[in-house]
């Protein structure tokens, strides 16, 4: 009697509903769970969710439950048999949940013949939105944020009911869990468990042994880092994430030496440093370097700010004693002072990418340096570049100094198998053909993904780089392209998706995404993203055309006639400037009526707009994700003679002003049946016109084949441009 008390005060506290279940009875029935398995669920209440659950068991001691986890599909779907309220093997799955990919609720099914369904989501959906009733109740809980009523309306027209269980506290997020594992060394040429291993989880009290069998169980926390040391041999740090079980191998600390000779005052080689994935010999950089490493970082520095602060000459860090406004990207180097007029922070740049100072009102889809966020246990070395030569490797963006911080994650190899709640498919080798590999960015990241020899093992890497890099759109965008080389669609598109979790407000990180779908020929996916772009920014007309061109590959031949109606007849609603589009415009509805003529209503269309096609043999169109995208495109002919079309303030600084008053990014080409042989399309990148902090820009090439004609084919690439004025070539074709 007395835990049913404490079970009914707890539930009260976190607001669950006890007569949610009062007009069950416990006969045995058959139970659907849809468990919400997205991005942006890990940081559920989950405990909160458990408890619910238990409550739902007692009530229904005998039932059957089918358990399906979806994301941007589904992704698992288990029965289990539940008696005497028995479900501790559906509760071991809940808590091993691998959060992946965006919310749909398209494929959920709320049309079968069940008792009830329970359903666990935020009702956050980028793809779709959330069935308004369903024939058996549905019984909903959210732990995550405040429901903006839709899940309250679907609850209550199912019959259902609605429980807000409340953000998970820091505390919760943070649950302790045991682990347990093995340790073993190389002892005569064979590993053997070695018995006596010290066990330290760091910033914590705990402290624990192996036993004679080199076994180990200590309870830990995700994200803590776990030390383990032994006399003789090299001490290694673990950081902790999902797995429950982790075998440990610690190799001697040294060679044995017979014989030890001194000598002295010899001069030291030149020290070699690693700056940026990149090594140096120290004397010939050309400009001041200090440089600390994880050893003089101290186990007492609470973030990266105060493992930093102090550590280098002519360096200044604000203080956030007063306002958490400061972190570490707001450093002054050069001057110590902030200018009215110009900004002289400094720059970071974390594992080689080059990081926005935090609070800066810039485009924000390249990353946002919240450097609070890194865990000073993580760091590898900093290492501080000051004077002008510094300027060289970073530009710009390097004049105030520059702050090079290179993590650990990078350098982790995982080998465990990954859950079989993820479904990767069978292939057992990278296919990715050789002009694909060569795109593949060089960043860290990517770098480790190269090393896996499996696509368990590199959606593994990729679970764990998430840790630090999961905030970034570009590190979503890279990772997908990966996972096209191991053929594996369903994952590419379930990292892709991610995008949507974080950058949901982000109209050039959607572009970028939008892209990605279009190569993918995914066609709801796109269509999607681009009226989600649409209502962000429904005064651009880059935005009309994107929508009206998607419904018209989604089949919605009406929908798509409405845009494009609306377009030339300037009943958008909205002061659309369509000079700058208006041959594209052109081209593109007058293709749309011939195709779709008869599903439209010719009437409303105006004349010139029924005037036959324009057939061209090659019609190249170039769109790019930012406006703000500085870089020249160079077409050679077949005759090796070539022309530059310019997309810089040096070569068009009147159109990029026109294209930001106007919206629209994008220009098209045409190359006729006269025009015979190879042509190549080459892009230089020059970065961007403003706010440029070392984000890529994307560029989609769509390229017709017999552009008007009825066999009018169409393919799609995209191009990820990073290096500054590196020429690289996008497209090759031949007429």
């Amino acid at each position: 009697m007395k835990y049913v008390c404490y079970i009914f005060i707890f539930l009260l506290n976190i607001g669950v509903s006890i007569d949610s279940f009062s007009q069950v009875t416990n006969t045995e029935e058959n139970t659907i769970l849809y468990w919400d398995a997205s991005y942006g669920m890990r940081y559920r209440n989950i405990d909160a969710e458990v408890a619910y659950l238990q409550q739902f068991f007692e009530n229904h001691p005998t039932v059957t439950v089918t358990f399906i986890a979806f994301s941007n599909e589904i992704i698992q779907e288990m029965v289990f048999h539940i008696e005497n309220a028995k479900w501790d093997a559906l509760k071991e799955e809940l808590y091993a949940t691998v959060y992946d990919g965006a919310s749909s609720f398209r494929e959920l099914d709320f049309t079968k013949n069940v008792a009830q369904y329970i359903l666990s989501s935020d009702g956050k959906t980028f793809f779709d939105d959330l069935p308004k009733a369903s024939s058996k109740p549905i019984h909903i809980i959210n732990s995550v944020y405040k429901d903006d009523g839709t899940l309250q309306i679907l609850a209550a027209n199912s019959g259902g009911s609605y429980t807000g269980l409340g953000i998970a506290s820091k505390k919760t997020i943070n649950r302790s869990f045991p682990v347990k594992g093995i340790v073993r060394g190389e002892v005569n040429g064979m590993l053997v468990p070695l018995e006596g291993v010290t066990i330290i989880v760091e910033k914590q009290e705990q402290k624990s042994v192996t036993d004679i069998d080199g076994a180990f169980e200590i309870t830990v926390k995700r994200g803590d880092v776990v030390r383990f040391s032994f006399v003789g041999r090299e001490t290694q740090k673990i950081r902790i994430g999902d797995r429950k079980y982790y075998d440990v191998q610690l190799d001697f600390s040294g060679d044995e030496l017979e014989e030890v000779i001194l000598r002295g005052d010899a001069a030291p080689e030149d020290q070699l440093l690693t700056i940026g994935g990149q090594s140096f010999q120290k004397k010939r950089l050309g400009y001041a370097v200090q440089r600390i490493t994880d050893k003089e970082i101290s186990s007492l520095d609470l973030d990266v700010k105060q493992a930093v602060n102090g550590q280098f000459s002519n360096i200044s860090i604000a203080n956030d004693a007063v306002t958490d406004r400061f972190d570490l990207s707001q450093f002054l180097g050069r001057g110590k002072n902030m200018s009215i007029l110009l900004d002289q922070t400094g720059l970071i740049v974390l594992d080689g990418v080059p990081m926005e100072s935090r609070g800066t009102t810039a485009n924000t889809f390249g990353a946002i340096a919240n450097t609070l966020s890194i865990n000073p246990d993580n760091i590898s070395s900093v290492t501080y570049l000051k004077g002008l030569a510094a300027t060289n490797r970073y530009g710009t963006l390097g004049r105030n100094g520059v702050l090079v911080i290179t993590t650990k994650t990078h350098t982790v190899r995982g080998t465990e198998d990954l859950s079989t709640s993820i479904s990767l498919g069978t292939t057992d080798t990278y296919e990715g053909n050789p002009e694909e590999i060569a795109l593949l960015p060089d960043t860290p990241y990517i770098n480790e993904l190269r090393t896996a020899t499996s696509v368990n093992q590199a959606y593994d890497m990729y679970l764990k780089q998430r840790d630090f890099y999961g905030q970034r759109p570009t590190f979503f965008m890279d990772v997908a392209q990966y996972f096209r080389g191991w053929k594996q669609p369903q994952v590419v598109k379930r990292v892709l998706s991610n995008i949507t979790e974080i950058a949901s407000e982000n109209p050039e990180a959607l572009r970028a995404m939008s892209f990605a779908y279009q190569e993918l020929n995914d066609v709801y996916a796109f269509a999607k993203a681009y009226e989600h772009i649409f209502k962000l920014r429904p005064e651009e007309v880059q935005s009309h055309l994107d929508l009206a061109r998607a419904y018209d590959q989604m089949g919605d031949v009406q929908k798509a006639f409405t845009v494009y109606q609306n377009i030339v007849h300037g009943t958008t609603g909205y002061t659309l400037t369509i000079q700058g589009l208006k041959k594209t415009i052109d081209a593109e509805y007058r293709n749309f009526v011939s195709r779709r003529k008869s599903r439209l209503n010719l009437n409303l269309v105006p004349e010139e707009y029924l005037l036959p096609n324009e057939i061209q043999k090659r019609r190249i169109v170039v769109s790019w994700n930012d406006p703000r995208a500085s870089f020249d495109l160079q077409i050679i002919n077949p005759q090796m003679r070539y022309f530059t079309w310019s997309h810089s303030e040096e070569g068009a600084s009147q159109r990029l002003e026109q294209e930001k008053r106007d919206g629209f990014a994008s220009e098209e080409f045409f190359l006729t049946s006269g025009d015979t042989g190879t042509w190549s399309f080459n892009l230089v990148n020059y970065g961007f016109t403003e706010g440029d902090y070392g984000q890529p820009v994307y560029i989609k090439f769509t390229v017709y084949d017999d552009w008007g004609t009825p066999y009018q084919l169409k393919r799609v690439k995209l191009v990820r441009l990073s290096d500054i004025e590196k020429e690289v070539n996008a497209l090759t074709l031949r007429v």
